[in-house]
């Protein structure tokens, strides 16, 4: 989550802000590692666990009480305690989780979660710089934040199952690093054509937050940790539009399969005027080209109407839309010219 589940989840960020470049033109897209061929895509179905009720000594644990307690510390800024308490209540949340294909798990002790506050709300995020220094611990290139614990321990889990893609996909250009090695090359340098602002944005993102569909469809979260959820999940979807749009098309199928499986997840929901809203947030917050806008909402019509319907924000919605020389026609509220 580098991405809140970005590459926070939810700022959901791995640490690629340093690194970003334009693909040099020697080294062709094809080489990426990414694992999220539409093939596989069905076979990425996370089962939210179970958290475990004793601690190690046989004292019984709950949820809201290791939730409450490292939220609490939080916010009286005793960050030292606040992190013990985080590592706790963390390690509570993920302890049954199954992790996703390509990892060798590896079931971590409560010291074994890294904690940065400095990541301020954001939920978690993996960092790329860490993967050179600790390359058979992938614990260590994952951070979480305040944001991590939310109300349901389901939430975190979604967050770290979230981040574990993000490691699956390090591991792969850890791999090839190690592989295509040259004298002087640093990781840095390797990873530059991969840090590419709309790729990492775009098919990166929107592998990981994909995942959060089967915890959305399987748990009853909060209000607040589904907007969260829904907010990385539509923002990736958003940008993958505009790196197939960049990159004349490529990855056209994959991201055909998730904005139907999104479209699916929306039909079903209880929520849909909230992820209506979330939607359009998430448009107005990082517009995309005005080509690429036209698709979007001819593609995902269903989900803006919702939000746009309501007469309180039609006219807002319209203005924006005409600052990018969009209008919707009506009565179909569907066509854009």
């Amino acid at each position: 989550m580098k991405s809140s589940i970005h590459r926070s989840l939810y700022n959901h960020g791995n640490q690629r802000r340093p690194f970003l470049q334009r693909k040099p033109p020697s080294l062709p897209a094809a080489t990426r590692p990414f694992i999220s061929a539409p093939a596989i895509v069905a076979a990425k179905t996370p089962t939210p666990s179970t958290p475990t009720t004793k601690s190690a000594s046989g004292k019984t644990l709950t949820w809201p009480a290791l939730r409450d307690t490292a939220i609490a510390l939080y916010a009286k800024r005793d960050l030292a305690a606040a992190k013990q308490a985080y590592q706790k209540a963390i390690h509570f949340a993920i302890a049954n989780m199954t992790p996703p294909p390509g990892i060798k798990w590896m079931q971590p002790n409560p010291g074994d979660i890294q904690i940065d506050f400095g990541l301020s709300d954001s939920g978690a995020q993996t960092k790329q710089s860490e993967v050179e220094q600790h390359p058979a611990d992938y614990w260590k290139w994952m951070y979480f934040g305040a944001g991590a614990i939310s109300d349901t321990p389901f939430f975190t889990e979604a967050i770290t199952y979230h981040e574990l893609v993000h490691v699956v996909q390090y591991t792969a250009y850890w791999n090839q690093y190690q592989s295509a090695k040259t004298s002087g090359q640093t990781w840095a340098d390797f990873m530059k054509p991969y840090n590419e602002a709309f790729f990492v944005k775009g098919p990166e993102e929107l592998e990981a937050h994909i995942t959060s569909l089967s915890f959305l469809e399987r748990v009853d979260f909060s209000k607040k940790e589904t907007a969260d959820l829904h907010r990385g999940l539509l923002a990736s979807l958003l940008s993958m539009y505009s790196y197939v749009e960049q990159s004349a098309g490529k990855q056209q199928t994959t991201l055909t399969t998730y904005r139907d499986k999104v479209l699916a997840h929306f039909y079903k929901s209880q929520k849909q005027e909230e992820m209506s809203s979330v939607f359009w947030s998430m448009l107005m917050r990082e517009p995309p080209a005005t080509a690429v806008m036209k698709q979007v909402l001819k593609d995902l019509w269903p989900i803006a109407k919702p939000a746009y319907a309501r007469p309180v924000f039609t006219s807002l919605y319209n203005d924006f839309l005409k600052d990018h020389h969009i209008v919707i026609k009506k009565p179909k509220a569907k066509t854009v010219k």
